[in-house]
């Protein structure tokens, strides 16, 4: 029932909120049109179109060839008293739902690889917000929420790449100095994963979690950010991912002569909470280190150098679930839960600007932390292109396990790892919004 509490409840009193009932007699509306002596903003409506193919081939598996599309409508009722009521209803469907696995939602595609779209309509979000408060933005039941903007949603996301995002049911505080200090704390008591309220693993369906999150960021400088986070997650049907994180991250840009550089640099520390055997409370840590340059300024083309770490001791290792993690460690996606062993992700990107199209190749090497054998490594571009008043583009990713990874596996048979088995994986799609 936590499920849709949120969502109905946001209904109820979105009706209530557009009745002439609630918006007569009341003169603290927001500035806006004149209606029954009350002065209200008019409501909202929005929605986004995506279609996309994916052909995913793990070398296991029979090949997946998804064809799917997300179309989502979203209404924004009129203020009332500072308040106002958000909803928004997606739905995913597919041409075929025998020729992918979709990640236990449907059995159809039993024996093929898994494109993780599973299809169903449903409450994205169904929200309270309250806008009274300068600077302040208060959210009550379901949304998305991330602890960073898009892409860069390490340690909690949208999951925005799936045609079913990741939303939370909760409480979501957040605070806005004209971008100089920007600070969000949230309480939440449930999380919508991508596969799907139809799927029969209740862990694949939602995570029930008990988590106060606390994040925020400080412009020191023009050219120096600092982002500072705590993420207290217990996950009382999935212990082992509860866990308390602190971290702290630095992003900021310097010039040498007429070339720009960027760079960024974070530690994080983890302390598992939910488990009591031998090695479970080991503390681990997460560590990225970044270094950038524009190589041609007015094509925006940039290079940039990353090595991200997740420790591992063989026994536990620093887990991120409910991160946006299509957009780290490749997009073959090898590493959706980190290995015991730990991963060592060092990779080179370079991107630009073609006309109005914008381009992006990365390369990636991966190794484990515990005992330092290679996992394998991955290659892949991507571009995407405006289409009249659509956006189109294609992806590729080939992710080759290292040839020794046989002899390097000491916890398990290697094929039930899935950084031990080759795969390729292409997607193209075209979206819009209205």
């Amino acid at each position: 029932m936590n499920r849709f509490a949120g969502p109905v409840g946001t209904i109820l009193t979105l009706a209530l909120l557009n009745s002439p009932l609630m918006a007569q007699d009341d003169e603290d509306c927001p500035s806006g049109i004149t209606t029954g002596g009350c002065v209200v903003d008019t409501p909202d409506w929005s929605g986004k179109f995506r279609g996309r193919y994916e052909m995913a081939d793990d070398s296991v598996n029979d090949t997946a060839h998804a064809i799917t599309g997300r179309v989502s409508l979203q209404y924004k009722s009129r203020h009332f008293n500072h308040w106002r009521g958000i909803v928004e209803l997606e739905h995913v469907f597919t041409l075929d739902n025998s020729s992918y696995f979709d990640g236990g939602s449907s059995l159809a595609g039993v024996g093929r690889a898994t494109v993780a779209d599973p299809t169903g309509t449903e409450v994205n979000q169904g929200y309270i917000q309250y806008t009274g408060l300068p600077n302040f933005d208060v959210r009550f039941g379901r949304q998305q929420y991330s602890h960073r903007a898009y892409p860069w949603q390490r340690f909690l996301g949208t999951v925005s790449w799936r045609q079913n995002e990741q939303t939370v049911d909760g409480v979501t505080l957040g605070f806005s100095n004209q971008n100089q200090l920007n600070i969000n704390a949230a309480y939440l008591y449930n999380v919508n994963r991508i596969f799907g309220r139809g799927n029969p693993i209740p862990n694949r369906k939602s995570y029930a979690v008990d988590a106060f999150i606390l994040n925020g960021n400080y412009a020191i400088s023009p050219t120096l950010k600092v982002d500072a986070y705590l993420f207290d997650v217990d996950f009382p049907n999935a212990e082992s991912l509860a866990a308390t994180t602190l971290g702290l991250r630095f992003d900021g840009t310097f010039a040498l002569g007429d070339v720009d550089f960027s760079y960024a640099a974070e530690f994080a520390s983890q302390s598992p909470d939910g488990t009591d055997f031998p090695g479970t409370d080991d503390r681990t840590i997460y560590t990225l280190m970044q270094l950038g340059s524009t190589l041609v300024k007015d094509k925006n083309i940039n290079l940039k150098l990353t090595r991200e770490f997740l420790e591992g001791t063989g026994v536990v290792s620093f887990k991120t679930p409910l991160a946006t993690l299509h957009a780290y460690q490749g997009w073959t996606d090898k590493f959706l839960s980190t290995p015991p062993f730990g991963v060592e992700d060092l990779y080179l990107s370079l991107s630009g600007n073609l006309n109005q199209a914008k381009w992006l190749f990365v390369v990636h090497q991966f190794q484990s932390d515990y005992l330092g054998f290679k996992y394998g490594s991955e290659y892949g571009a991507s571009i995407s292109f405006p289409v009249s008043t659509w956006q189109a583009g294609a992806k590729f990713a080939v992710y080759t396990a290292a040839s020794n990874v046989n002899i390097q596996c000491v916890a398990a048979p290697c094929p039930s790892f899935s950084w031990a088995r080759d795969t390729t994986k292409f997607w193209t799609w075209i979206q819009r919004s209205f």
